[in-house]
């Protein structure tokens, strides 16, 4: 059996709905055009309709060109059904009203024309067409079969009226699509004029079908294309759009920090200076009250002795929010000290020693364990200790005459909760919410700086920890310290363990480039040691070019001529000994090189003001680790 030039053309035109029902299919689902799942249906049915046509040209049993015959009707049932679908998911819509009927009236009489005999009949005919050289084999249709042919042409009328609708509404795929479906229909009623005898013409709806496919598919697959172009060339605009507002939002949030930077910047400016003026506006005051006198060569009055403590109680205040400050500038800048395992029993001491004067109307209960040790600064650790017995034994004086602090640390999981707990007033209820904002403070005016409580929160955090009100009531209230709990070490540095001893005796050399501070310096701590003042760092070493003549140096660290970082380099450099016995003092670490300086050694820096107790002690344990090193 050779292929004839209808069935040749029946199964090129199946080969080209199939394909076009492949990519339709993948647009529907790859592209998101959803309606285009609907038209590769169409594809495939048209596809299926060829592949039935081809069997009428051939010359094969009767019985299998009426078995093609029925199935030819089923599958245009199925390609009006999809031509409504698509259409329907085209408009994004539903079917309304009559043509809610297409579905229901064409699957029916798609399943009716399935019986044997009811739209095919047994009859065959033969007729040919000469100018072509093809003879067709007819199953001749029923009239039933007559009629549900025709209504699945008329199917076809829907989607028809639709497209040329929106041809006339100008929309771009209407015509090739319209056009499609009258060259389908036409050639539909071709082909029933044909079987009915009516004309002597060659069947066309396989040329229909490629033709309708073609015409819509390409023109769809063309629009498809185009908008992916569109949509690529969208895309490039929208990323450069996104880019610039990108840029224009980065440049505006920077400028917003700044702003932000510069309003945190004017509050700690008025609140440091709010704070500042109070006591210094005291200390001026008491000065030039004493100084009148003097200066008219009259003695002292009788008071002068209450404006010398006034004046003495103010500067301390000033040094100690200074301090507050600097603290809140190294915990800005993610400093902390050397984090290691510390006994917490040293701290508590240690507080309770700064805050010793405070708790003279106070007294202190402590629960803690001695062998409990704790990883942190302890330096850090003990300033906020003490804050926290200062904070407590100021509250105590203003609420009764004498009061009670219970200190108590337990262990929770691998963290140590030390609680310091008072019988004060307790924190007023709206105050809870801002207790640890910087600047904000409950204590009457003079009593407190508002730095405290956010500093020592900014401390604790720094070395790992945590600080929190955990309760508040009138009876008082707790304030709870967290920290990583730890064994203790299986040796503790002797040097750490040396108590500060009296050495009145001790020859100091002073180096600060302020006249001032040095004059006020020399004075201060010539009670305590044998001083010799110079103004700068090359001064210095040729005083030190005999280190026998000093015990010890004490040396600013940001001078002009480079500082106690120059002086400590040129000792080293030159092998002399007295590096070792070079201790430093500084008012503030205001350049990355200073703070590193600092940082590296914090164990021999002490904080402007300088105490001269304070530098006794530390001169002390220096040269008791000094006698401990081995020769």
């Amino acid at each position: 059996m050779s292929l004839t030039l209808p069935a040749t053309l029946a199964v090129a035109s199946c080969a080209v709905n199939l394909v076009f029902a492949a990519l339709s299919a993948g647009i529907g689902w790859g592209g998101g055009w959803r309606a285009m799942r609907w038209f590769a249906l169409v594809c495939l049915s048209a596809a299926a309709f060829n592949a039935c046509g081809m069997v009428v040209s051939l010359d094969v049993e009767p019985d299998l060109v009426r078995l093609a015959s029925r199935l030819s009707l089923a599958v245009a049932g199925v390609h009006g059904c999809a031509w409504a679908l698509f259409v329907s998911a085209e408009r994004g819509c539903p079917l309304r009203g009559r043509h809610r009927l297409i579905l229901p009236v064409v699957l029916t009489a798609s399943a009716i024309s399935q019986v044997p005999g009811a739209a095919v009949s047994s009859e065959m005919h033969w007729h040919e067409v000469p100018w072509l050289g093809v003879r067709y084999a007819d199953a001749l249709p029923t009239t039933l079969g007559m009629v549900i042919y025709a209504v699945l042409v008329m199917t076809l009328l829907f989607p028809l009226v639709h497209y040329l609708r929106e041809w006339r509404r100008g929309t771009k795929l209407a015509p090739p699509f319209a056009l499609g479906l009258i060259a389908l229909i036409a050639t539909g009623v071709n082909d029933s004029l044909v079987g009915a005898g009516v004309i002597a013409m060659p069947y066309l709806l396989d040329v229909g079908f490629v033709a309708m496919v073609v015409a819509a598919g390409g023109a769809v697959v063309h629009h498809f294309v185009t908008s992916s172009r569109e949509l690529d060339a969208i895309k490039g605009k929208l990323e450069h759009i996104v880019a610039e507002r990108s840029e224009q939002l980065a440049q505006t949030q920077t400028a917003l920090a700044q702003s932000e930077k510069l309003a945190a910047v004017g509050n700690l400016a008025a609140g440091v200076a709010h704070e500042i003026n109070n006591p210094t506006a005291a200390v001026l005051a008491n000065l030039a009250y004493l100084l009148e006198p003097l200066s008219q060569g009259e003695p002292l009055p009788h008071d002068a002795r209450q404006c010398l403590e006034e004046s003495f109680a103010s500067t301390k205040r000033i040094g100690r929010i200074v301090r507050q400050l600097l603290d809140a500038g190294r915990v800005a800048g993610g400093q902390h000290g050397r984090i290691a395992p510390l006994p917490l029993a040293r701290v508590i001491k240690a507080a309770l020693a700064n805050t010793r004067v405070q708790q003279q109307h106070v007294d202190i209960h402590v629960a803690v364990d001695e062998a409990r040790w704790v990883r942190g600064d302890e330096g850090l650790l003990t300033q906020v200790l003490t804050n926290l017995l200062a904070n407590a034994a100021q509250a105590i004086a203003e609420a009764r005459p004498r009061g009670r602090i219970d200190i108590v640390a337990h262990v929770e999981g691998e963290r140590v909760m030390l609680s310091v707990k008072d019988d004060g007033p307790g924190v007023p209820e709206a105050a809870k919410s801002r207790l640890f904002e910087p600047f904000f403070t409950t204590k009457a005016q003079g009593r407190g700086t508002g730095l405290g409580l956010a500093v020592s929160l900014g401390l604790m955090r720094a070395q790992g920890g945590d600080l929190r009100l955990h309760s508040s009531s009138a009876d008082g209230c707790t304030f709870v310290i967290e920290l990583p709990a730890c064994d203790a070490p299986k040796e503790e540095s002797g040097a750490s363990r040396v108590a500060p001893s009296p050495r009145a005796a001790m020859r100091l050399l002073l180096v600060d480039d302020d006249p001032i501070v040095l004059d006020a310096l020399r004075r201060s701590l010539g009670a305590w040691f044998h001083v010799r003042a110079v103004d700068n760092v090359t001064g210095a070493l040729e005083l030190l070019r005999e280190p026998a003549a000093f015990d010890l140096a004490l040396c600013d660290v940001i001078m002009p001529d480079g500082g106690a970082e120059r002086l400590v380099a040129t000792l080293v450099e030159h092998g002399s000994p007295f590096a070792a016995k070079t201790l430093f003092m500084t008012a503030g670490a205001v350049t990355p090189a200073a703070r590193s300086f600092v940082e590296a050694n914090r164990n021999r820096v002490l904080q402007k003001p300088i105490e001269p107790t304070q530098l006794l002690a530390l001169a002390t344990n220096l040269a008791r680790a000094e006698a401990l090193a081995p020769t």
